[in-house]
């Protein structure tokens, strides 16, 4: 009757604008927190107090909040405040990035800044079905066994390469990296070590190709939410080019390991496995 009568109340008198919900962690997990902070919505951006942390709703069960921070849990405890800020999280997009590293939640890596860049948000709606083109125009690869035998055209969806180690993935993407049609591309490295990272961008990679390239690197130490949002924050930036009349192509290694991190947090929330949804359905 009393929870009833309080929700009553706060739908006939909504909190003012510059109004910020407060709550409190009650349990903390190696993945997940759990706080009591009523008012939140899904996808919300959440900062955990004394210190800047960011965190965002994934869950929701009355006035309790499943909460996925954007680093470790690591030196956090019960009792801390949490403040919701009533806002998603956003990506940085624009021209600015093309040469640029960054990491899973859209900051640099390269330790500069990132100037002249729009912000958007991360989780776009798919566009309908009969708003799609057609697929009429060839995209030319460079590599000759692909354009021979399994042309791609533009706004394809590719398929997976399913090979062992070392036999040769990280040269086949940059050879797709420098494909000849494309005028931007975008790419996403999930659940890679530190390490190899470093030397696919150094020695893989040419210089020219860097230039054209926006990087986006989530490796196996980071959180696993980090690891679900580089693909979504990969495919903002690929629409970003596209909505501005780019030929972009967006490629992503590997799908395995971002479907792993998304069922880390499902099951940690006690959540069916297909909570996060593959985000290439937007392309």
């Amino acid at each position: 009757m009393k929870n009833e009568l309080m929700q009553r109340l706060r739908l006939k008198y909504p909190p003012p604008d510059g109004y910020c919900r407060w709550g409190r962690i009650q349990d903390v997990s190696a993945t997940l927190l759990n706080a009591w902070l009523p008012g939140v919505f899904m996808g919300e951006l959440c900062c955990i107090k004394p210190g800047e942390e960011l965190a965002e709703v994934v869950g929701i069960n009355g006035s309790k909040a499943l909460l996925s921070p954007f680093t470790s849990t690591i030196g956090l405890h019960c009792g801390q405040q949490v403040m919701a800020l009533r806002r998603r999280h956003q990506v940085p997009v624009g021209e600015a990035l093309l040469g640029r590293v960054i990491d899973g939640f859209g900051r640099p890596l390269d330790g500069r800044e990132l100037p002249d860049v729009c912000w958007k948000d991360y989780d776009a709606m798919p566009p309908p079905a009969m708003v799609r083109q057609p697929i009429t125009q060839p995209l030319m690869t460079g590599i000759r066994a692909i354009d021979s035998v399994a042309t791609c055209g533009e706004g394809q969806r590719g398929g997976d390469f399913f090979w062992l180690l070392a036999w040769g993935k990280a040269t086949l993407l940059a050879m797709l990296c420098n494909a000849p049609d494309a005028d931007s591309n975008v790419l996403v490295l999930i659940g890679e070590r530190g390490r190899e990272v470093r030397e696919f961008i150094d020695f893989t990679l040419s210089e020219e190709t860097r230039k054209r390239c926006v990087i986006v690197v989530a490796t196996s130490d980071r959180p696993a939410l980090e690891r679900v949002r580089a693909l979504f924050v990969a495919t903002t930036i690929a629409e970003f080019f596209r909505d501005n009349g780019k030929r972009v192509v967006l490629l992503a290694d590997s799908l395995t390991r971002y479907a792993r991190a998304a069922r880390e947090i499902a099951l940690a929330a006690r959540r069916d496995r297909g909570f996060w949804r593959i985000s290439a359905r937007r392309i």
